[in-house]
């Protein structure tokens, strides 16, 4: 009977190859597929790609059993038959073994979302494990946005094109040279189909096991485990340290709260998934690291390139510093993935505030490290939750950081304290979710208990103390009618003082999330999109002409008779592209490109920013050395 040589500690020991099938295949390497030349085993014919793939697991396995000079004589496989017992290499195909308790390499994977906090926050916590991670942006969110007209905006939350074939080379070669033990992929409802061809590429050139993770596949795990490996379900954190641990041990992790993981079946047989419960949210955010923002372990790919240390330079972190001082959102609302966080977790300790001394010494940090970010933007779903924190942030933010930002805040929590309290730390502008204009839609339908009398006080406090205001609407909503649609344009005429209304979202409905039930039960849901696990409704030429008309409110040289009298226009009911058309040519003229801020704000920015630089020594000297240079 042939047998299978492998050289364990300077000694080669023949094991019987039927020995060795069966040790492969209990670790679930085995599948159908031509056998190896040299070894005689079954290739898979799928998830490993190679006979070079079939052999190191058949190594691996021989090695765990023959045991080896200060290795367990029965070494544990992990779920997908790779064990990381100890350092070794199998001359015959050039297999590694790894030594326990080595650094591990992982490849964290954003697609089209530099900014990606939670993902920078996990890979901070794999630095912090003693681990390599490399984070590996996917072009810029604007790199496929800012030559779509302004109309088809509402379209760019769902609809994000493919990533290019010259990318998805320059991933592939990434992964073969960073030559990762673990792959992880972000993965959102509009990016699920950029992340399911990325996971076949990366297949081809990595035998490392792929996660995935984010708001789909919490949402929809039953779905992503048909692609990914492993499956985390809610925050990561410590399921991720949790795996980096049993895989570093070459330990089983099928076990680890958080984690689906899938097991390859024998053939003819279904794969085996492991589905574990959801651990408790960590209550102490302080003790978790700081998002990793080190430009030297990051790489962004675009153009059919993957360069290091290197971000777009149309990306907002080239001069705005992103910060997350709470955790998740106190608010339920049916479209939002807070809502999902709440039927995982509850609500009881599911809104988590750092202390205002953490937050602070972050962005002293990061500032230190990146001085060109001269702004800060506060990426809590609802700034200033709790009072008595954002008392102790107004006094504390101006002394130790002296930055503008800007922040979201919702109608409810606006008062004059409030207020006030933003006005003193240096906020200079606010973002504020109506969301609907019309009553229905807010309460039977988004689940947001929010009186149209607290809109008006929220939005004439934030005038009053000088705060602009960015009006957040959600449009294209199943079932929405004339009446909502008036309610809408009226509320919007009757804000007082100035506002931004730079766009309206066309509602998203994702699947598991309360709105579809809540649309399903009212028989309006839309069929889910092929592909996809979101749906939404279809444009209409009503949509149209009234999503033109309330972007049109607010808007300079637009007052309300003159909106009236456009609402009312029959022909522009008939003919919505017109009304289309001038909204796009006003709101071009008027604002920058995909952002919230008008020319004349953008101006006095600027030159505001001019004589800060040449108030410099440093520049008057460039200046005057310029001067005398043109003599």
């Amino acid at each position: 009977m042939g047998g299978i040589r492998g050289d364990l500690a300077g000694k080669r020991r023949s094991i019987p190859r039927d020995a060795a099938r069966r040790l492969c295949d209990r670790g679930g390497l085995l599948r159908d597929g031509a056998p190896d030349s040299q070894t005689g085993a079954g290739v898979p014919s799928g998830r490993y790609g190679s006979p070079r793939a079939a052999h190191q697991g058949l190594c691996v396995a021989v090695q765990s059993a023959a045991g080896r000079d200060g290795a367990r004589r029965t070494g544990s496989l992990s779920p997908l038959g790779f064990s990381l017992e100890r350092d070794g290499r199998c001359r015959e195909n050039n297999c590694i073994w790894r030594r326990r308790g080595d650094e591990m390499k992982v490849m964290l994977i954003s697609i089209y979302d530099e900014c990606c906090l939670g993902l920078r926050r996990l890979s901070a916590v794999l630095k912090a494990g003693k681990h390599r991670s490399s984070l590996v942006l996917v072009s810029s969110f604007r790199d496929g946005v800012l030559k779509m007209p302004l109309h088809d905006v509402q379209y760019i939350y769902h609809d994000l094109p493919p990533i290019g074939e010259a990318d998805m080379a320059a991933l592939t070669d990434l992964a073969r040279r960073l030559d990762p033990d673990l792959i992880g992929i972000s993965v959102r409802f509009n990016t699920l189909q950029q992340a399911r061809a990325l996971t076949h590429a990366l297949r081809q050139v990595s035998r490392a096991p792929i996660i995935w993770g984010g708001n789909d596949p919490t949402a929809n795990p039953d779905r992503a485990i048909e692609i990914a490996d492993i499956v985390c379900i809610g925050e990561g954190d410590g399921a991720l340290e949790d795996l980096m641990a049993r895989l570093s041990a070459g330990q089983d992790y099928t076990d680890i709260p958080n984690l689906w993981v899938r097991r390859r079946g024998r053939p003819g047989e279904p794969d085996a998934i492991s589905r574990n419960h959801v651990r408790p949210l960590a209550p102490d955010l302080d003790a978790l690291p700081w998002p990793d923002f080190a430009y030297q372990t990051q790489y962004y790919v675009s153009d059919g390139r993957a360069r290091c240390n290197y971000m777009s330079p149309i990306s907002d972190l080239n001069y705005a510093f992103p910060l997350m001082a709470t955790s998740d959102c106190p608010h339920n609302c049916s479209y939002c993935c807070s809502s999902l966080h709440h039927e995982l977790y509850g609500n009881r300790g599911r809104v988590r505030l750092r202390s205002v001394d953490n937050c602070l010494k972050e962005l002293k940090h990061q500032l230190r490290r990146h001085p060109e970010m001269r702004y800060v933007v506060i990426w809590d779903d609802v700034f200033g939750v709790k009072r008595e924190w954002l008392r102790e942030f107004a006094e504390a933010y101006p002394a130790r950081i002296g930055r503008p930002f800007s922040c979201y805040t919702h109608p409810n929590q606006v008062d004059e304290e409030y207020v006030g309290l933003l006005k003193q730390a240096g906020a200079v502008s606010v973002a504020m979710g109506i969301q609907s204009g019309s009553r229905r839609i807010r309460e039977e339908i988004f689940h947001r208990r929010t009186p149209p009398e607290k809109i008006l006080r929220a939005t004439q406090l934030l005038n009053n103390a000088g705060l602009p205001v960015a009006i957040d609407l959600i449009g294209n909503v199943p079932g929405e009618t004339e009446a909502d649609y008036r309610e809408a344009f009226e509320l919007l005429l009757s804000l007082p003082g100035k506002f931004v209304l730079r766009g309206i979202a066309s509602l998203a409905i994702f699947r598991n999330y309360p709105i579809a039930r809540i649309l399903e039960e009212r028989g309006a849901l839309p069929p889910w999109l092929d592909g996809f696990n979101h749906t939404y409704a279809p444009i209409t030429p009503e949509y149209i002409f009234w999503r033109s008309i309330l972007l049109l409110c607010g808007q300079p040289g637009m007052d309300a008779p003159t909106l009236r009298t456009l609402a009312e226009d029959p022909y522009l009911r008939q003919h919505p592209e017109v009304i289309q058309k001038l909204t796009d040519a006003l709101l071009s003229a008027v604002y920058l490109p995909q952002h919230a801020v008008d020319y004349p704000t953008a101006l006095n920015q600027a030159q505001s920013e001019l004589a800060t630089l040449k108030g410099s020594r440093a520049i008057r000297a460039v200046l005057a050395l310029k001067r005398w240079l043109r003599r």
